[in-house]
């Protein structure tokens, strides 16, 4: 499967967490996604591997995906090591991604930072013509990454308005990890109501400094080139 966007998430769920409004507003333009999920989340509070899959195809429905794989790497191990780049570039080469999506250096969970230099080496390598793989080289034409929850200067900012409420209900799909209103909140900083608010809060912050009700922050750190200024 062939796709424009592909996202690469640590655990089913992650995805929607932080790119869910950009990826349905992908959708609504007409372009195809991916999501690569590193691993099954079997080291998570709450859940059961099971419970897990049936989720993210539920996200996934919500959401339209046209790709989605998980890799099976061990939840809390991810590192940037020979035989997970063997796997992650095979499917970066597999779907002919032109976007790459990553997360931030400076995250809160080890398994997204670890991803993050994952995500850096298998750019490099996806382009590499002797990188062993059942799939011919193929780079991506551009590395960005989604912020978490620290505080860091984006390089752009996407409105996500419009679709921010379908971005909740692919997050709230994940019934056994996060809050879902009506529904008791769990002993866990994920599934607190309080951090159903702050996605809600952050979201809404990073819309304000686009003049939108709520946005997705991004860093590019590489320079963007800009086609047309007036669409600035």
């Amino acid at each position: 499967m062939k796709v424009d966007a592909l996202f690469l998430a640590a655990h089913p769920d992650d995805a929607e967490l932080f790119c869910g409004g950009t990826i349905a507003k992908l959708k609504s333009q007409g372009y195809t996604v991916g999501i690569i999920d590193c691993t099954e989340g079997e080291a998570a509070t709450h859940g059961t591997v099971e419970e897990r899959y049936k989720e993210s195809a539920a996200a996934s429905k919500i959401l339209d995906i046209d790709y989605r794989i998980n890799l099976k790497l061990v939840d809390g191990q991810l590192t940037d090591d020979r035989e997970s780049q063997l796997l992650l570039v095979n499917e970066i080469r597999k779907t002919q991604a032109t976007l790459l999506v990553a997360p931030w250096t400076d995250c809160r969970h080890p398994d997204h930072s670890a991803l993050h230099l994952l995500a850096r080496s298998c750019h490099f390598f996806s382009g590499a013509g002797k990188f062993p793989s059942d799939h011919a080289p193929h780079r991506p034409e551009k590395l960005i990454f989604h912020l978490e929850y620290h505080d860091q200067q984006p390089s752009f900012i996407i409105d996500v308005s419009e679709h921010f409420e379908k971005r909740m209900l692919a997050v709230q799909a994940y019934k056994s990890q996060f809050f879902v209103p009506g529904e008791d909140a769990k002993d866990t900083i994920v599934g607190s109501e309080q951090f159903d608010y702050k996605m809600r809060s952050r979201a809404a912050y990073y819309g304000s400094l686009i003049d939108a009700r709520y946005g997705e922050a991004y860093i590019s750190d590489s320079t963007l080139e800009v086609k047309d200024l007036l669409q600035l």
